[in-house]
């Protein structure tokens, strides 16, 4: 289960998310860095959120949350500040480069 969550941020930082399956967390962090997207995917220790992929994981699910920590980390995360003059529509199509090429190398796996 792949995660889209708060992904269309300016200045994103996609950084590991606690919660994720390890290996899967793994895989799309590979992947954005491999698109050359690494400085908007700092690496370092995981951050954990409760988000809508815990059911799933729960459930037995491989998951991942691809999240920006961005808003979180500088403060306005659900205030007045959190307004739309701070998304990017080059971050939106990043996070949907990452995703697509993850579901590549996935369905490359699997065929192996």
């Amino acid at each position: 289960m792949v995660l889209v969550d708060m992904v269309g941020g300016r200045d994103p930082q996609f950084r590991p998310e606690g919660n994720s399956t390890p290996w899967l967390r793994d895989l799309v962090l590979s992947s954005a860095r491999r698109l050359g997207y690494r400085d908007a995917c700092p690496s370092g220790g995981a951050l954990s959120v409760e988000d809508d992929h815990l059911p799933f994981l729960a459930a037995g699910a491989p998951v991942v949350d691809i999240i920006d920590f961005a808003p979180f980390l500088r403060g306005y995360h659900h205030t007045a500040e959190d307004r739309v003059d701070r998304c990017s529509p080059d971050t939106l199509a990043m996070a949907g480069r990452v995703v697509l090429a993850t579901l590549g190398e996935l369905e490359r796996r699997l065929k192996n």
